[in-house]
């Protein structure tokens, strides 16, 4: 009979201690925050596509939910288009007649 007692006692402290092992093992495994992906290096890792933010098409999606009316979006493009308008528009370097590309030297 004391033999059954001490295998049971020893399953038990057994059972305990992988228990408690287990705790401990996966306290040890917590990730970081996630940080916002590289869209360019998700291929490279194998990672999910990151979405692209586009505004208008955010604006579009809250107006056909329902979070915004019409006024309130009419109004958010209008601001999209006014801060577009007032960005610098890249232009391409003038060309001059007599060289072959405009960067190169005569």
């Amino acid at each position: 009979m004391e033999a059954l007692l001490v295998i049971v006692v020893v399953l038990l402290a057994m059972r305990l201690v992988g228990a408690l092992a287990l705790v401990l093992v996966n306290h040890g495994r917590r990730r970081p925050p996630a940080r916002p992906a590289d869209p360019c290096l998700s291929p490279v890792w194998a990672l999910p596509p990151v979405p692209m933010t586009d505004p208008e098409q955010a604006l579009l999606d809250r107006l056909r939910t329902g979070e915004i009316g019409r006024g309130q979006y009419r109004a958010a493009i209008a601001d999209i288009a006014h801060q577009a308008a007032a960005a610098p528009s890249l232009r391409a370097p003038a060309y001059r007649p007599g060289r072959a590309c405009p960067n190169s030297r005569p």
